[in-house]
């Protein structure tokens, strides 16, 4: 570790700090009569590489085919 980074443990409690405040934002938001789209995705075997992990640029088509499903469902 170089002088003046954080260490590995103080990433990963901030890390946890903004997934705690990310889980309050919603949770707010869903206070305040905001509505949440939810729209489940099947991985398939082709969207992953040899390891079972999904390929970083699938993302982008995941999200955007939940967007259209979103303004589908929006009107």
């Amino acid at each position: 570790r170089r002088p003046g980074q954080p260490s590995l443990r103080d990433k990963l409690a901030a890390m946890r700090h903004e997934d705690a405040q990310a889980r309050a934002d919603l949770a707010d938001s869903a206070d305040s009569g905001n509505e949440h789209f939810t729209w489940r995705l099947r991985v398939y075997y082709e969207d992953t590489d040899a390891g079972g992990i999904v390929y970083y640029a699938n993302y982008l088509k995941f999200f955007e085919r939940c967007r259209t499903e979103w303004l589908r469902a929006v009107g």
